[in-house]
């Protein structure tokens, strides 16, 4: 397991949040893929997505499977940032993962 799923995991048992990771491979790379695979609706599945805001650190935001993220909304969230998604080519090197 990464660091950053350790750190979701972690995120969400101290908020108190009920969830059942489950292994898949690694080859799946949709959430439909995912779900077919789990034989759930994508709603049921989280998907965590790396954003990279100026002049802080990333973060990773979780969603709702059947759901798509909206910069906006998250930016009005974020006091005086510019969010966006990390580039695929950044990921790994922000994530601490190969």
């Amino acid at each position: 397991m990464s660091g950053v799923a350790t750190a979701i995991f972690a995120a969400l048992a101290e908020e108190g949040v009920e969830f059942e990771p489950t292994p898949f491979s690694a080859s799946l790379r949709t959430v439909d893929q995912v779900a077919a695979a789990l034989a759930m609706p994508p709603s049921r599945i989280v998907k965590a997505l790396l954003v990279e805001v100026d002049g802080g650190p990333p973060l990773v935001v979780g969603i709702p499977g059947d759901r798509q993220l909206d910069l906006e909304i998250l930016s009005s969230a974020l006091p005086a940032a510019a969010p966006r998604l990390a580039k695929r080519s950044a990921i790994g090197e922000i994530a601490g993962v190969p």
